[in-house]
């Protein structure tokens, strides 16, 4: 039967504020959505020291700052994603302060505190899986919040998210929140990654991780069978996190780092600024048991081995340096001599043989008896044994060494 049964109308022309027909949310005005309750997150920062020459390690807690939240008992304590933590308090018999006012405050990390809202969102939603926006970077942090307010959903969709989402790429951002967190099931399991992957993670991706976390990464036995042959990648690890937390470093750990066992050879690229942080936090260059294990004598013999496109150029040009402004120049009269020794012997020749007379330059990369600096012509002497590339322009006779007067 068609009836005309009208149109629902309630006195007003248009429909009100209170009309509309929204779903519960916090995010609403909370006088129109008749909000009942406030929470507080504040968090605390704390301030590290800018030098470790002018600066203690202690930290100091600075001023917290506060978000307000507009809720409502009724979907933080018997929602479809309820929260143990506020039903208990709201239905708690004793007289709490808290029920008094209305409001909580709650201290959070900053991480945990950025992803409240998230939270919130997913107590409020009425739909299962809706913990939508879960990240890489908030995935630990709301899953300390679910175990703090007592979400258990909520909890069970975020592991869900990290068991798919928890790769080698991302590992140093697990374990950095997880360390803040203590969540020591997510912190083994992210570092156990790291250490597998090393060689695959960027330098500068491994340079976030706080001290403790990246100090048990490199000494991880998982890393162990990898370390010789990947000695050089560690190194430049170790270079990158040394660069980006110069504060915190200290001798005994530049030591444990650069051990040895857990650094057998160095990056060539990466030996200047490395010998550099020797020579600052003042390392032993020679060892007590006569063996070749400082951390100095390593970064030698890199630079020796590869003499020719590490030593050479910042010899003939003291300005060619590293990013950090370092090379050769850069280095102390007694390493340079040390060094200038081992480039002799892993050459295989003199030093004479390898420096140009005309120019005064190292004359690697000559050909046809010419050197790679100046372009002259080099001939050694049978008699004197001293290198020239003026043999050419000699006026008189082009056999006679321009030293000895000795004919050839």
């Amino acid at each position: 039967m068609n009836l005309d049964l009208g149109q629902f109308n309630y006195g007003a022309d248009k429909p009100g504020p209170h009309q509309a027909r929204n779903e519960l949310s916090w995010r609403l005005d909370p006088e129109k959505s008749l909000s009942d309750y406030r929470i507080i997150i504040t968090t605390s920062h704390e301030d590290t020291p800018q030098s470790k020459k002018t600066s203690s390690t202690t930290k100091k807690k600075s001023s917290k700052s506060g978000e307000v939240y507009h809720v409502h008992k009724s979907m933080l304590a018997i929602g479809p994603h309820n929260s143990l933590y506020f039903a208990r308090l709201f239905l708690s018999e004793t007289k709490l302060s808290e029920n008094a006012s209305n409001t909580s405050s709650v201290e959070l990390e900053p991480s945990a505190a950025k992803a409240f809202p998230k939270m919130l969102d997913f107590i409020y939603s009425s739909q299962k899986g809706k913990a939508s926006g879960v990240t890489s970077q908030d995935a630990v942090p709301l899953r300390y919040l679910a175990s703090y307010f007592g979400v258990e959903a909520l909890f069970e969709e975020v592991n869900a998210f990290i068991r798919n989402d928890l790769k080698f790429t991302n590992a140093p951002i697990y374990v950095t929140e997880a360390l803040t967190y203590n969540d020591e099931k997510i912190l083994d399991a992210a570092s156990v990654l790291c250490a597998q992957n090393v060689t695959e993670i960027a330098p500068e991706t491994m340079a976030e991780l706080p001290l403790k976390c990246f100090r048990d990464t490199l000494l991880s036995p998982s890393l162990q069978n990898q370390r010789q042959q990947n000695s050089d990648i560690i190194s430049r690890h170790i270079a990158a996190f040394c660069r980006k937390h110069d504060e915190e470093l200290d001798k005994d750990i530049l030591l444990e780092l650069t051990t040895k066992e857990v650094l057998p050879s160095i990056a060539h690229d990466e030996a200047f600024f490395l010998m550099s942080l020797s020579r600052e936090y003042s390392l032993p260059t020679t060892p007590l048991d006569g063996s070749k294990t400082t951390l100095h004598e390593r970064c030698i013999n890199a630079l020796s081995t590869n003499w020719e496109s590490a030593v050479v150029p910042g010899i003939n040009d003291k300005d060619v340096v590293a990013g950090d402004g370092l090379g050769y120049a850069s280095l102390p009269v007694e390493t340079k001599v040390e060094l200038l020794e081992a480039v002799v012997k892993k050459s295989g020749t003199t030093a004479s043989e390898l420096l140009c007379m005309s120019c005064g330059s190292f004359t690697c990369g000559k050909t046809d008896g010419r050197c790679s600096s100046c372009s002259e012509y080099s001939r050694t002497c049978s008699f004197c044994n001293k290198r020239s590339c003026q043999w050419q322009d000699y006026s008189y006779d082009p056999n006679e060494c321009p030293h000895c007067d000795q004919y050839n």
